[in-house]
């Protein structure tokens, strides 16, 4: 009984600023009073709609004084709320809300979180808004703190595509503002997001595979809409976040060096510009994470889109099959007719026209393997291998075919990555084909067709990535194949590069031509049809 109760303090703690915000919304009756507030939905909506003001400004990186608060409010009530207030009293309005309600004040509160791991309670103190003197005038401007971000975005549900949208712009601007502190908490969430997108795609594919007839199309739109939305929106903007962390971090780094020889500096702030060195090494790596996550989701979509469509395509299928309750209808016909049953072999002797390769009892399938004798026409028996013997031999065989399936998904990217690194930087797929259409790379190359199409598709989804990134990542999450014969882009890429010995290739990009420009490779019997493909080398 007890399990229900894991994580309550955790519960409890973000239960709190909520808590508290409305004990002291009841409890001051000044907007009743004096505003015209009387009951508690409006006091409560007023409030939060002043906090959703100061969350835009924070988010801006504006100010927000008490008389912007004041030229707000006005505009809400005359156009939602219609209070009877002067003009002249919408900045003690602000004033009331955010000084004697929000901050209580000005007397930090608490809340008392209960411990059940400890049986005991832990108070947590709530402070939502913070303030301080503003850059051109000597009045107080106010912005949102950790805890007021959580509670509004807490009561905001939103499609997973905008959550990380919402949190890739605060995540900007705390890059553009060098809050690292508050840009590690948004790329931790970002990616933690990213995670939850790909477990919905492999949830969903379960799903599927369990019974089709159960997944409503609603959710199949929805699963594929949000993580189409998340691959194609934000992959590119956080590789060039990437990109920004690397001249923010140079850009430190310099004013280490110059410390280094520069004796009547402040190594107070020498320890500053070291730690968030620190942190931001800590951001690069959790966006190099995202990034990895990105094309993960896309791989995974594309598998996701597939198991619908052949689970469809089976359910059709099976519906269109014409059947007859054998129990009702052949039963009644018999009973009606006994010569009837004459017919009865023609309707069950097609089950048993084929001999069955092998003799199978089903009373046995839970005993203990053992070795299997038969008798031979000569009439001598002989001992066959034990079933375990049989198994290993066909494991072995299965990871054979897996191994050669990786070699060729590697000597298909060594070609075209020799051609780029060797031959020519900028080429189209047109030209890479017609340079190897007579050498024995072009054999090598179409030695299977799937598969060269995967890796087409596979590319095109990456369409920009960085050698160096793509290693990085790979330490990071520690990656080796999993021999199951599947294509993993990011080892293949790297393996065909270390293989063929192309350390100096530095990023390549991918771009689609006109859909009207095709390019046909064909190979004995079979034609692969793509779309032209624009390569860019970039060489150290």
């Amino acid at each position: 009984m007890n399990d229900v109760l894991n994580n309550f303090y955790s519960r409890m703690r973000n239960i709190a600023p909520q808590a508290l915000l409305h004990k002291s919304i009841e409890r001051k009756e000044v907007l009743a009073s004096a505003y015209g507030f009387e009951e508690f939905d409006e006091k409560v909506s007023i409030v939060y709609a002043l906090l959703v003001y100061i969350l835009q400004q924070s988010l801006k990186d504006e100010e927000c004084t008490l008389k912007d608060m004041a030229e707000y409010l006005e505009f809400i009530n005359i156009e939602y709320f219609h209070k009877d207030i002067e003009h002249q009293n919408y900045t003690k309005l602000a004033n009331c809300i955010v000084n004697e309600i929000i901050l209580n004040d000005g007397t930090m509160t608490a809340f008392r979180c209960l411990d059940i791991e400890k049986n005991e309670y832990k108070k947590v103190y709530v402070q939502l808004v913070e303030h301080e003197r503003s850059s051109t005038s000597n009045d107080a401007t106010y912005k949102l703190t950790e805890m007021g971000y959580n509670l509004i975005l807490s009561t905001l549900e939103m499609e997973s595509n905008m959550k990380l949208a919402f949190h890739e712009f605060v995540f900007r601007e705390s890059l553009r503002r060098k809050n690292f502190d508050q840009a590690l908490i948004d790329i931790k969430n970002i990616f933690a997001l990213s995670k939850k997108q790909i477990k919905a795609l492999i949830d969903g594919i379960v799903k599927i595979r369990e019974n089709i007839t159960t997944f409503p199309i609603e959710e199949y739109n929805r699963i594929t809409n949000e993580s189409v939305g998340i691959a194609e929106t934000q992959t590119d903007k956080f590789k060039g976040y990437e990109r920004e962390i690397e001249l923010i971090e140079q850009e430190l780094k310099e004013k280490e060096f110059e410390f280094k020889y520069t004796n009547d500096r402040d190594q107070k702030e020498l320890e500053e510009i070291r730690e968030k060195l620190k942190k931001l090494d800590l951001i690069k790596k959790e966006t190099s994470k995202v990034v990895y996550e990105h094309a993960s989701m896309m791989s995974k979509h594309y598998e996701f889109k597939e198991e619908f469509t052949r689970a469809l395509d089976n359910s059709i299928e099976y519906f269109k099959r014409d059947r007859i309750n054998i129990k009702e209808e052949l039963s009644n016909l018999v009973a009606q007719d006994l010569s009837k049953l004459e017919f009865l072999e023609f309707l069950l002797s097609p089950l048993f026209i084929k001999n069955m390769k092998k003799d199978y009892c089903i009373t046995t399938a839970f005993d203990p393997q053992k070795s299997k004798i038969i008798e031979e026409e000569s009439g001598t028996k002989v001992i066959l291998k034990i079933d375990q013997e049989e198994q290993m031999i066909q494991k072995k065989i299965q990871e054979q075919k897996n191994k050669e399936k990786l070699e060729q998904y590697e000597n298909i990217l060594g070609i075209i990555f020799k051609f780029g690194a060797e031959i020519k930087q900028d080429f189209m797929l047109s030209e890479f084909i017609n340079y190897i259409k007579d050498t024995d790379e072009f054999e090598i190359l179409t030695k299977n067709m799937y598969q060269l199409r995967e890796v087409f598709i596979e590319l095109l989804d990456l369409s920009n990535f960085n050698i160096k990134d793509l290693k990085k990542a790979a330490r990071m999450l520690q990656v080796g194949y999993d021999n199951s014969g599947d294509f993993q882009p990011l080892k293949a890429i790297l393996a065909a590069i270390n293989n063929n010995n192309l350390k100096n290739i530095q990023s390549i990009k991918l771009s689609k031509i006109d859909h009207l420009d095709k390019v046909k490779i064909t190979m004995d019997c079979m034609e692969l049809t793509v779309n032209n493909i624009q390569f860019e080398f970039t060489l150290q």
